[in-house]
């Protein structure tokens, strides 16, 4: 029997989403409502910071327990559980690694684990968009220091993540970074975007968390997702799910593809149903 199911957010349970992110779709909010009712409990796991999460959790009534920053951050009902930073010296080797590839990065983001969000450039259009998404949800202010300030200032950052936007060849910078960051974990997390975390963690670790804190098999635990960084999650779960709209390499690890949360539910419901009829 499935007890669990652990979604993405973007490009996931954010898939269509209205104004806001947090203005789920019709479909998604009538799979919550289903999972509730029979005995289901959703949870989410996402590249993003953990207070977006924790209000998801709220909003819609779900298990209190989610990650952030690629399983970087966990949180479970009111408490920090496990929280890994990326190291100053870990930065300074990235951008060393980065001078090589600059005229292919457009933006670089740092992501702290206190949720502040750091740019280099504040007039850019990406420091923009997200100092007008804070006024939207009142989540994650950019910093007035940029990132520049905190290199030559070495100063005491909680860097949870690092995301990265590339113009093309999104597979050459990859590659180069996973060869000379073996100590991070570097995901590519959409067409043009690169995140890199902790590296001794991925999206895999939260779920390891649900097995070892619920006492659940895999079995009873299952997975939904769209990029190449949801890939983590699914050795622990004997049920996998990908979006009809997210990456090939994901489709190809599920055993089952849907068009968004709600359908997954649905198909978890019916998979308890086939078990309970046997």
């Amino acid at each position: 029997m499935i007890r669990y199911i652990v979604s993405d957010m973007d490009g996931t349970l954010f898939y269509q989403h209205g104004k806001t992110v947090f203005d789920l779709s019709e479909e998604n909010q009538i799979g919550i409502q289903l999972a509730n009712q029979n005995g289901i409990k959703l949870c989410v796991a996402s590249g993003r910071m953990i207070d977006y999460g924790k209000r998801i959790c709220k909003w819609y009534q779900i298990e209190d327990c989610c990650a952030g920053f690629n399983g970087a951050v966990i949180y479970d009902h009111g408490q920090i559980t496990a929280q890994y930073q990326i190291s100053f010296h870990e930065i300074k080797r990235l951008f060393q690694c980065l001078e090589l590839y600059r005229n292919q990065i457009r933006n670089i983001q740092f992501q702290s684990l206190d949720s502040i969000r750091y740019f280099d450039d504040l007039t850019s259009d990406y420091a923009q968009k997200y100092i007008k998404d804070y006024e939207k949800v009142g989540i994650a202010p950019v910093a007035k220091q940029t990132i520049t300030d905190i290199i030559k200032q070495s100063m005491d950052i909680p860097v949870g993540k690092i995301s990265i936007i590339v113009n093309d060849q999104i597979e050459e910078l990859l590659i180069a970074l996973k060869q000379e960051l073996c100590d991070l974990t570097v995901v590519q997390s959409g067409q043009q975007l690169i995140e890199i975390v902790n590296g001794r963690v991925d999206k895999g670790t939260f779920c390891e968390y649900l097995l070892r804190t619920r006492h659940l098999s895999k079995d009873e635990i299952a997975v939904i997702g769209d990029a190449p960084n949801d890939l983590g999650m699914c050795q622990y779960s004997h049920h996998i799910f990908a979006m009809n709209s997210g990456s090939d390499i994901m489709k190809q690890a599920a055993h089952y593809v849907v068009e968004n949360v709600g359908e997954c539910i649905t198909k978890c419901i019916e998979i308890n149903r086939r078990e309970e009829r046997k």
